[in-house]
């Protein structure tokens, strides 16, 4: 039934685990979807400064109208509000592109002057053959937006995408999420490494409440990395349509006609938090103290439910002991009573010789004292059922004398069950403060219990040693050569109505209360009893038997 308990619990537990992970995996999952789009909106929200400085040209290339000179000096305003050495450098370079001289050819203006220079290839093909117009053109990590000023030129911007993001779009990020470092990672050159990431975020999350709770939350452990997609441009103005911005997959954006990419192996960002409130860590928090709260309250319930069964079980063999005891002295106080019926009622109606009057009132004597020692057992074992409850008596006792008495008695005892008794008594010519009455029933009890049940009806011996040692310890050794005690039963036999195996299938008599008694007032005592079968002789060998040592503390007077 435990076991049935248990893995009903336990299984409980894995369902609720399962459960509660599923839930944290999703807000993990929602935190990192939000945190995403927050990156990506705020780098969309700056890329959309190079169409206001693709304004700006046009408005140059326009004012130029078809003059070489009139650009020159529009070119110089430029560079004055956006070049290297400007409060608001966007641009790399700023000049103007001829395309009418076979060759396509560049002039930069910077402080020092002008300056001229071929156009990479890549531009030349993308121009060449073509009607000029305002375009936005990539050639590897250089962007050029071109403004067209008569038939053959154009006004030109050249932008390094990289120092564009790492100037404007990453420090705004970081203003807009101050828990966030914000730092490249590197990546293949993969057009589906952007879904791989996620796929690998989603599965990496692992809910472990006890972490949860002691440490940082999942999302603050480790960075964070995302695909920064760049946001699609309009020179023209006009509606941007958000479902162009994105292209799945690559971490690039189509503008205009053209494509703007990140350099490879420089195509993600990754981003460090350290704040828990925001993204999630609170969630993460309470999810775990629920989980735990509910594990606890499982646990709490099984705990309960297997100590009402412990109980239960207890309650059960407690009965069952019980009734074991009432059918056990039942027949034990029935036999004494029918042999003493019998013999009186062959005394009261003359039917015994003279001769046997004597061995009658012997037996009647016997019979009767074995009655009245199982009765005063039972007494016994009422009074001291609850040792709380009991108060003990003490009186000054001569121990010699106690002994004495006691020793008459088992003598006699241990006769009638051809038991012989060796007995060494030393130092007990003192007086002491103790509970008589607890006192005798141990060592008699202990007696009793070697006569009746170590040699099943069979002859035998025990040897019993009482010694006093000053100043206040009384010390009672009781041995036999009997059958000794099983070791998996050497607990049980201090158990109330508690008999062995042996003793039930021998049907020997016995209430099985003896042996509780002697226990429980030795505890009252303040004494220790221990139990050795077999037990150790002088000479190291084993002796089959039983031995048990008792030691209580007694006053001297």
């Amino acid at each position: 039934m435990v076991a049935a308990l248990s893995a009903v619990l336990i299984t409980f537990g894995v369902f609720e685990y399962r459960w509660f992970s599923n839930i944290a995996r999703g807000e993990y999952e929602k935190t990192r979807s939000s945190l995403a789009l927050s990156i990506n909106r705020t780098a969309s929200r700056e890329m959309e400064s190079i169409f206001m400085l693709g304004r700006w040209i046009d408005q140059a290339a326009l004012l130029s109208g078809t003059s070489v000179e009139q650009a020159k000096s529009e070119i110089i305003l430029l560079h004055g509000q956006f070049g290297p050495s400007s409060e608001n450098p966007m641009v790399s370079a700023v000049g103007y592109l001829d395309t009418g001289s076979g060759s396509a050819a560049a002039y930069w203006y910077s402080g020092a002057g002008w300056s001229r220079a071929e156009l990479p290839d890549s531009l030349v093909q993308e121009l060449s053959g073509k009607e000029l117009r305002p375009q936005l053109l990539q050639d590897g990590n250089d962007l050029y937006y071109l403004s067209p000023i008569g038939w053959d030129r154009m006004i030109a911007a050249r932008i390094d995408l990289g120092a564009y993001i790492a100037d404007y779009i990453f420090p705004e990020i970081e203003d807009a999420h101050p828990e966030m470092r914000v730092e490249w990672v590197l990546s293949p050159d993969d057009p589906e490494y952007s879904q791989t990431l996620d796929r690998a975020a989603a599965a990496g999350y692992t809910f472990n409440p006890l972490s949860s709770l002691v440490s940082d939350p999942f999302i603050l452990q480790e960075t964070q990395v995302f695909p920064l997609f760049m946001m699609k441009l309009e020179p023209f103005g006009g509606e941007v349509d958000f479902r162009d911005h994105i292209i799945p997959g690559g971490g690039f954006s189509r503008l205009f006609e053209g494509v703007i990419t990140l350099e490879p192996g420089q195509d993600i960002i990754g981003v460090r938090l350290s704040s828990i409130d925001y993204y999630g860590g609170n969630i993460e928090r309470t999810l775990s103290i629920i989980f735990l709260a509910g594990i606890f309250l499982i646990g709490l319930i099984g705990f309960i439910c297997i100590l009402l069964l412990y109980q239960m079980n207890r309650v059960q063999n407690q009965r069952e002991k019980e009734r074991e005891f009432t059918a056990s002295i039942t027949h034990e106080l029935r036999t004494p009573l029918t042999v003493i019926q019998s013999a009186s009622d062959n005394l009261a109606a003359d039917m015994v010789p003279a001769a046997r009057v004597p061995s009658y009132g012997e037996l009647i004597k016997q019979q009767t004292h074995r009655l009245g020692t199982m009765i005063e057992n039972i007494l016994a074992y009422s009074r001291v059922e609850g040792k709380r409850r009991y108060t003990r008596q003490e009186s000054e006792i001569h121990l010699g004398e106690l002994f004495s008495r006691l020793r008459e008695h088992a003598d006699a005892l241990a006769g009638e069950r051809s038991v012989a008794i060796d007995w060494n008594v030393r130092n007990l010519d003192v007086t002491v403060s103790t509970d008589t009455e607890l006192l005798e029933l141990i060592v008699s009890n202990l007696i009793s219990n070697g006569i009746y049940h170590a040699y099943r009806d069979e002859p035998g011996s025990l040897r019993a040693e009482i010694l006093f040692i000053r100043p206040d310890l009384l010390r009672c050794v009781i041995e036999d050569d009997g059958i000794g005690i099983p070791l998996h039963e050497q607990k049980a036999i201090w158990d109330s109505y508690y008999r062995g195996t042996q003793s039930k299938e021998s049907q020997e008599r016995g209430s099985g209360l003896g042996l509780s008694i002697v226990k429980r007032n030795v505890s009252i005592l303040g004494g220790k009893i221990r139990l050795d079968s077999p037990y150790p002789r002088l000479d190291g060998t084993m002796r089959p038997g039983c031995r048990f040592e008792v030691e209580i503390p007694c006053r001297l007077v």
